[in-house]
Order: structure tokens, then C-alpha cells, then sequence
């Protein structure tokens, strides 16, 4: 069997002791690979004990490193594969960043891949990649699936042909879950022809999805905004992949359920000219106008700063603020300092040309999206009298003549 994999790297193999793993333990060892084991026994089973028994002498006997770690599920009201991942891995993260590891492989095959697609038809939800990617990156961890294109059975096959040890989970036999309804119940039931077919579709699915991200992708601005024409001039399912990628920017895209995507799309194409709503944590959906955007609220927290008289330079997250020289456009003299920078409160009130206006007002006259006004700087004198707000335009950009921009 042959895998695509640079013998300059050092892996670390994620090992069950079942036959996907196990055939590519021996495929690794055939092929001179340098590689260390990592195993993990969740105590789950009456044979777990024994079968991490028999890798570790498996391992001794060829000289491998095996990495054990005992974990133990206490919650039995949770969700038992979800702690199960987050253990898995940030087990293989550790070890990675302890033994100067490159790539973590597992042992997914194409049994998998077929599995994982039907359950994402079933499931009809907006997914990233229909099937399973072979090399993807979770939280800064680099993983790789070598074993793609081999079905389960060619694996165990091999292993019996090497004398490679291994053991069949029997949990996987009872079809209570619904990727094991479809292994039994589905796949087992499969020619090589139906195969063949089905695997086809996944890659033509994949081509597709390739194409309607990209052309989605085409309308967001570098800012993050979209325009409300061109959302409305989608179709549905160009919509649904769009709203997607945006949430998948904040890695959220689990989040984009049929609600989300209903309450969102009513939200563009009714009347309302602002919106800012939750959509699920710290991610807020915010329309401004003929423009809509995604963010973390988080980043928008109110803040006051107090700056005295001889600083030369003021940068913040959202503000970049040249003192130095001639201030007069901004209306701030020496007599002005210490001058306080902040953020909007609900009884401001602005004096412009001797007329005296809501601050909230303004912002509404010059169309400030409503996220935008919770980080708006406010430029108050010693006196606390406001003498400077920055004007907002749908097209704002930093200009390097300005002395005062905001960091959009």
C-alpha cells in the first residue's frame, strides 16, 4: 500500500489498535517512517485494557515510542464523543509540542469518508467539505489522512497479509448511532460499483462547493462587509454558503442552523434599515443600511482614555491619533488637556454650529452601523465638554494625512 508522506517529517500516529490504524503502524514501519505512537484507553470497554496491552508489546517488539494516556468519562448526562475529541487531541497537541513532532496521522479510510457524507446529506446542513480532507489544521495542530483512498476491508486485509495485530471495537457493530446505522445498515450493503458512484458524487459535490465558495467569497469586501443588492440577487443556496463562510471566518460555522439562516435572511430583505442581534456566544449579526457584516461583540467593548498635555501619539485598537502640531480641525488647544477619549453614553449631547445634538442622533444621521457605535471615539476637553466626533462614511479608510483615524 502506498501513502503520500515526506520521510524528512517526524509523526506522530494516532492509534485505536483497530485495523485502520494498525495498517498504518505497518505501513509506516515498512516504509522507514519516523514516527511515534500515541494511544489513548477511555476504559469504556471490558477489552480496552487488554488490547492497549497488546499494542504496547506490539511496540516494544519493533521498537516504536507509544505515548499512552488513561482517561476516564465521568459525565454521563454529556456527550460522551465530544469529550472523547477534545481529550484525543489536546493529548496529541501536548506530545506533538513535547516531542518536536510534525504531523499527527490517524487511520480514516474511505469507508469513513462515505460514512461522514451521507450522515451530512441526512443531517441537510451547510457543511465545508462534504466526505473527510486528508490534511487539515486543528487549533494550530496539522493532521494528516494517508489512508483516504483504501476501504476498510483492503486494511484489514493487509493487516492479516503482515500478521499485524488488531481488534474490532464491537460498539461499532450496534447501529444506536447514526454513523453506525449507516456502516451497517448502508455501506455494508454497497457494491464495488455503488461505490465507485457514490464516490464520484462526493467529488463532484466538492467541485461544486469549491466554486459557489469562491464566487460568495468574491462579494465580501475587505472589511468584512456585504452588500444587501447582492446578497438579495443570490439564490437560496448561494445565500446559505455564504452566510457560512462568514461564520466559519469566526469559527463558528456549527452555529449556522435552518433559525440562524431564516432570521438572518428575513433581517436583509425586509425594511429595516440597522439590526444588531445574537446569533449564538460572542458572534452578532449587524445590518447597517445597504451593508450587513458578522462580528465578535467582544471586540467591541466601551473604554476611556485620558490623554495629557505633550503626547505626541495616541494608538489604540480603533484609534490612531497624531497630537502633534497644529489641532485646530479637531478643536483642541493646549487649554483643551487633559482631553479624554471615550466611547458613547446615553445622554451625550454634541454642539455643532451652536445647535446642540444627541449624540445618538448623530450617529444615526450619519448612518454609523450600530456595532460601530459601541467603539465610535469621543473627544472630551477638560471640562468634559465633547468637542470632537470623527464623521463615519460607508467607504471610511485610514488616510495617512489625517492625524485622526479610526482602525476599522
Amino acid at each position: 500500500m502506498r501513502i503520500n508522506l515526506d520521510k524528512n517529517k517526524k509523526y506522530l500516529l494516532a492509534c485505536s489498535f483497530g485495523p485502520d490504524s494498525m495498517a498504518l503502524f505497518t505501513i509506516l514501519l515498512i516504509n522507514n517512517f519516523n514516527f511515534e505512537v500515541a494511544h489513548i484507553n477511555y476504559h469504556m470497554r471490558q477489552e480496552s485494557d487488554q488490547e492497549s496491552a497488546q499494542l504496547e508489546a506490539f511496540c516494544q517488539q519493533k521498537g516504536i515510542i507509544l505515548h499512552k494516556n488513561d482517561a476516564f468519562y465521568t459525565d454521563t448526562k454529556g456527550n460522551f464523543q465530544a469529550w472523547a475529541r477534545n481529550v484525543r487531541y489536546q493529548f496529541f497537541q501536548n506530545l506533538v509540542e513535547e516531542r518536536q513532532l510534525d504531523i499527527v496521522l490517524t487511520g480514516h479510510q474511505q469507508d469513513d469518508v462515505i460514512e461522514t457524507y451521507m450522515m451530512q446529506k441526512a443531517a441537510n446542513r451547510e457543511v465545508e467539505f462534504f466526505g473527510i480532507k486528508d490534511d487539515i489544521t486543528l487549533n494550530g495542530l496539522r493532521v494528516k489522512r494517508p489512508l483516504l483512498a483504501y476501504a476498510k476491508q483492503e486494511l484489514i486485509d493487509f493487516c492479516h497479509e503482515n500478521n499485524t495485530p488488531y481488534a474490532i471495537d464491537k460498539s461499532n457493530l450496534e447501529s444506536k448511532y447514526t454513523r453506525n446505522y449507516f456502516r451497517n445498515k448502508v455501506l455494508n450493503t454497497m457494491t464495488k460499483v455503488q461505490r465507485r458512484e457514490i464516490l464520484a458524487e462526493i467529488d463532484l459535490q466538492n467541485n461544486l462547493q469549491q466554486k459557489l465558495s469562491k464566487y460568495v467569497n468574491s462579494l465580501i469586501d475587505k472589511h468584512f462587509y456585504v452588500k444587501r443588492s447582492d446578497y438579495k440577487a443570490l439564490n437560496v443556496l448561494e445565500r446559505k454558503r455564504l452566510l457560512f463562510i462568514m461564520l466559519k471566518k469566526f469559527d463558528a460555522a456549527s452555529y449556522f442552523t435552518k433559525g440562524v439562516f431564516t432570521q438572518i435572511d428575513q433581517t436583509i430583505c425586509s425594511d429595516k434599515q440597522t439590526a444588531l442581534f445574537k446569533l449564538n456566544g460572542q458572534i452578532y449579526f449587524s445590518l447597517a443600511y445597504e451593508l450587513f457584516t458578522l462580528i465578535d461583540i467582544s471586540l467591541y467593548a466601551p473604554y476611556t482614555y485620558t490623554i495629557e498635555l505633550g503626547t505626541e501619539k495616541f494608538t489604540s485598537r480603533f484609534i490612531d491619533f497624531d497630537l502633534s502640531g497644529n489641532l485646530e480641525k479637531y478643536k483642541i488647544s493646549r487649554d483643551s488637556f487633559p482631553l479624554t477619549i471615550r466611547t458613547f453614553m446615553k445622554d451625550d449631547y454634541y454642539t455643532i454650529k451652536q445647535y446642540r445634538k444627541k449624540v445618538s442622533r448623530l450617529f444615526i444621521d450619519m448612518k454609523l452601523p450600530k456595532h460601530l457605535r459601541h467603539i465610535w471615539p469621543l473627544i472630551i476637553d477638560k471640562n468634559g465638554k465633547i468637542i470632537y466626533i470623527p464623521r463615519y462614511r460607508q467607504d471610511y479608510e485610514k488616510v495617512e494625512n489625517n492625524k485622526l483615524n479610526i482602525l476599522l
